[in-house]
């Protein structure tokens, strides 16, 4: 039982008994003896918490608790809707999950969250009766690095009309380059913070910055 020199919550109890003769009163006796205990504070960003052992920290202000010599605890962070979990700090580096802390000293372990806004991009393609309607295809990038995970999004079909959808996640107040293609048609883009592109469409750009509103929406319109 831990306890504390002088208070009952640090050090371990040291138990004495004594048996006397059965008429007499036994006696028990309590001395703390001093130990070396630890502290472990985690502390997460707004919009997720941390995990593990003792743990379930969701203030950002941290959460303490004290821990023998060389003990190891496993921590897990934990986003929010639209937040995600993008880096430790502090005794835990990295993004590996779980971070295990060997709390041989006083450690104090972050967990940053960053807020994320998804972009949603409706696509239209318009054909005439009987003919192929254009097919366009979307790239994305930010400051001209492609965005991690992204596929080309477009639509491809036959029909008179077609509609297509697709959208991504983001850090919010990341400005996102679009940039469409098509086989033929004008391209005309809407819900974009700019558009430029030549007279008849092609290549056509679409700079988009995410909002602090769950969505941000973009439009492209494909017409022959």
């Amino acid at each position: 039982m831990p306890c504390r020199v002088g208070e009952l919550d640090e050090g371990v109890f040291e138990v004495t008994y004594a048996a006397a003769a059965a008429s007499a009163t036994r006696a028990m006796s309590f001395a703390c003896k001093a130990t070396t205990l630890f502290d472990l504070t985690v502390q997460p960003t707004a919009g997720g918490s941390i995990h593990g052992g003792p743990f379930a920290c969701s203030d950002t202000q941290g959460c303490t608790r004290t821990f023998t010599p060389s003990a190891e605890v496993g921590l897990v962070p934990s986003a929010i809707d639209f937040y995600r979990f993008t880096g430790w700090t502090g005794a835990c580096t990295g993004t590996n999950i779980p971070c295990t802390v060997t709390v041989d000293e006083a450690k104090t372990v972050g967990a940053t969250f960053t807020k994320m806004g998804a972009l949603s991009i409706d696509i239209y393609s318009q054909g005439n009766v009987g003919t192929h309607a254009p097919d366009v295809t979307i790239d994305a990038a930010v400051g001209g690095v492609p965005v991690e995970g992204w596929r080309d999004c477009g639509i491809e079909t036959t029909l008179q009309t077609g509609m297509a959808r697709c959208g991504f996640f983001l850090p919010v107040g990341t400005a996102v380059t679009l940039t469409a293609t098509t086989d033929g048609g004008h391209l005309e883009w809407n819900g974009c913070d700019y558009g430029t592109g030549d007279p008849n469409g092609f290549g056509k750009t679409c700079q988009v910055t995410i909002k602090d509103a769950h969505y941000t929406f973009a439009n492209l319109r494909v017409t022959p």
